[in-house]
């Protein structure tokens, strides 16, 4: 990071919970332009009711709230297949055989210029 002088990067948590137990959250950080996010998990009961499309559009929001122009996340075919491809994400990368069986997949989502914060000059 130092070498790049793109600053440092910054933690990013989003949470959803129900009678305060922790029902579903999306995380991972920000750095040069780019969310990474590392984890999105919703409660089995809950898996299908939108939550966790309203968690990764939340994700997004902050991400484009501080100046990220893209973010990206590493799935497996295993896990919600097509889901993110609906949310509007795009393959970039596959690696084969990882884990045994199944492929893991790198997906992108450029983020629309007008959700961009005030650095890259949005209103």
């Amino acid at each position: 990071m130092a070498r790049t002088g793109i600053g440092e990067d910054r933690d990013l948590g989003i949470e959803a919970r129900r009678q305060g137990e922790l029902v579903g959250a999306c995380y991972g950080g920000t750095w040069g332009g780019t969310c990474e996010l590392e984890s999105l998990w919703v409660h089995p009961d809950l898996r299908r009711s939108g939550l966790g499309t309203r968690l990764l559009a939340a994700a997004e929001s902050e991400a484009a709230q501080r100046g990220c122009h893209q973010v990206v996340l590493l799935s497996h075919w295993i896990q919600a297949p097509g889901y993110y491809e609906r949310q509007g994400y795009e393959i970039v990368g596959q690696v084969e055989d990882y884990p045994a069986g199944t492929d893991a997949i790198w997906y992108r989502k450029r983020l629309p210029t007008s959700q961009l914060g005030s650095r890259h000059g949005a209103v």
